[in-house]
């Protein structure tokens, strides 16, 4: 299996981590039709926004990254004059490989993180677009916007790597609040190779940069798991079935 990331331009074999995100969840089917859009998140409480408060999530449209925020301003005055800022962060891809062991699939979140501070591994950091909030907002009102997030921001270490630092400055006050984004949402629709060149990139990589772990009671088939990875631009290189100690793996 391969991905690509925005920005990035050496391929790298990626699974993200967040089984909920990608996966759906683990006991029965989805439930959701797109399995790239989470339910929004408290970002920002009231009680830390001064009546302010942000619901989001991070959603990929059109080969575009964006978060999809909702503002509510339980305040008693108006707000207006929104822009926001991410602080400096850091994107850096490794490898995972991904393995059925005795009929089950593994789930993402079992794997350890995907993104790396190996300064061999190529990095990118992410900035945020114009903010646009219908302003003035009124006391009791609410408004949502969709954030385009682009690749080429300053580059940080972060901790943990998936975390983004965000400011958020409107009439009343600067606000700051952090969020992980999940890792799907930057990998990008023109992500597949040619088996060739792929088996002869993978060979490239650093046996060091490889992760491999088991988990059961995972209930999906292979062409369910297929499916849902390459809904999130993670594409299908090779599929076989293989018997290791008895037991019948299927890797892909």
């Amino acid at each position: 299996m391969e991905a690509s990331a925005n920005s990035f331009n050496s391929r790298r074999c990626f699974f993200c981590n967040e089984v909920e995100e990608v996966w759906g969840p683990i006991q029965g089917s989805c439930s959701r039709e797109d399995p790239s859009l989470s339910p929004k998140q408290e970002w920002l409480p009231a009680v830390r926004g001064k009546g302010m408060e942000i619901l989001g999530t991070f959603v990929r449209r059109g080969g575009q990254i964006y978060a999809d925020m909702t503002f509510n301003n339980k305040a008693m005055q108006m707000m207006a004059d929104f822009a926001i800022q991410f602080n400096k962060n850091r994107y850096t891809i490794q490898c995972v490989r991904l393995v059925r062991n005795g009929g089950s699939f593994l789930p993402l979140s079992s794997l350890p993180l995907s993104l790396s501070p190996s300064p061999s591994s190529p990095s990118f950091g992410l900035a945020p677009g114009p903010l646009a909030v219908n302003s003035p907002l009124m006391p009791n009102c609410t408004a949502s916007t969709l954030l385009p997030i682009t690749p080429g921001g300053l580059v940080m270490k972060m901790s943990p790597l998936t975390q983004l630092q965000v400011a958020i400055k409107n009439n009343v006050d600067v606000f700051y609040f952090s969020v992980n984004m999940p890792t799907h949402v930057l990998f990008s629709e023109d992500g597949t190779m040619d088996r060739k060149v792929f088996l002869a990139t993978w060979k490239e990589i650093p046996q060091s940069n490889e992760v491999q772990a088991s988990v059961d009671n995972v209930s999906l088939t292979p062409d369910q798991v297929q499916q849902k990875l390459e809904t999130n631009n993670v594409f299908l290189i090779a599929r076989r079935q293989v018997d290791v100690g008895g037991l019948n793996q299927e890797l892909m």
